[in-house]
């Protein structure tokens, strides 16, 4: 790269190049050229069954529950919770009992919701270090 003038093209074809949808039954998994801190691939669902013309967008609970299975308390009533509910509701995502978080979207604001989540999972993911320094 030269300069910077190339960059946005350059990264869009990295995002482009990192990125890859799959459909499996009735849901299409995005995998996305971001890491959590495990060093896995942050992927969404999108439901091709629309809900009242939006489509539903999840993490089907995957970073939390990997925060908990890395030993993270995250019960209903704890200080950390609290941080994740804070985080979604200022985000626009939604958080279900058994930690899912979703977005629904028109068609139109699907990749814009698909990055908002995804942005939300990284956030989130980076929790993992207050079990580092307690």
């Amino acid at each position: 790269m030269e300069n910077l003038k190339d960059f946005a093209k350059n990264y869009l074809n990295f995002l482009k190049s990192n990125l890859s949808v799959k459909k499996i039954e009735t849901v299409y998994e995005i995998v996305l050229p971001f890491e959590d801190h495990t060093g896995d691939s942050i992927v969404c669902y999108v439901d091709d069954k629309k809900e009242n013309g939006m489509f539903f967008v999840s993490d089907d609970g995957y970073i939390i529950n990997n925060l908990i299975d890395t030993g993270m308390n995250i019960g209903k009533k704890s200080s950390r919770r609290k941080i994740i509910e804070q985080i979604c509701m200022l985000s626009g995502v939604s958080l279900s009992d058994d930690n899912e978080m979703t977005v629904l979207s028109s068609g139109e604001d699907l990749p814009s919701k698909v990055h908002q989540l995804a942005m939300t999972m990284l956030q989130i993911d980076s929790m993992y270090l207050m079990n580092i320094v307690q």
